[in-house]
């Protein structure tokens, strides 16, 4: 992850003890999304974080191609 402190990370990472998070990826321009639940932290060092994704859901193929994704956590408003 880039340009994310991190004490930031660590503490949301320890708030999050379960919710929804959205991950999302772009591959040739177009945006790929998904909605996940099973999302943790796994490392601090090196920054790591886990989802899980079936792989036979056109989301896992996308994020693969991409080869980046993105993290967008929600608050309990959302």
């Amino acid at each position: 992850m880039t340009g994310v402190p991190i004490s930031d990370f660590r503490r949301v990472a320890g708030r999050f003890s379960t919710g929804i998070a959205v991950v999302t990826a772009s591959v040739d321009g177009i945006g790929h999304a998904m909605t996940v639940t099973a999302f943790t932290s796994v490392s601090l060092d090196p920054l790591l974080v886990l989802f899980c994704a079936e792989k036979i859901a056109r989301f896992h193929d996308a994020v693969i191609e991409a080869g980046t994704w993105a993290v967008s956590v929600l608050d309990e408003e959302s």
